[in-house]
């Protein structure tokens, strides 16, 4: 086994899981599309002192991208054929009582 294998099964998991929080942070930040490129980046500065190269952490990062992609597609088709008005009751319109004073 090699040795960057061996750090990286290591690597403590609190480690591993506040990385992975804070990279999930900074794509948030409007600085690129989605995302892409800080994740890459991110992702690379994090892990390689835990011994994962620069050759793995980008396709990693693309690889985050294409899963929540395609788990938030079924999300949008609905959000996209949603029709209000089946879903939504319509309210009643009725005036309100007025005082004639």
């Amino acid at each position: 086994m090699s040795p960057a294998k061996k750090k990286v099964r290591e690597s403590p998991f609190l480690t591993v899981f506040c990385c992975m929080n804070a990279i999930a942070v900074m794509t948030m930040l409007p600085v690129s599309i989605s995302g892409l490129g800080v994740r890459e980046s991110a992702l690379v500065t994090f892990f390689v002192p835990m011994g994962l190269t620069a050759e793995q952490g980008v396709p990693l990062g693309l690889l985050w991208h294409a899963v929540t992609v395609i788990a938030s597609s079924p999300g949008g088709w609905i959000y996209l054929t949603y029709q209000r008005h089946q879903a939504i009751p319509r309210l009643r319109r009725t005036p309100l009582a007025t005082d004639d004073r």
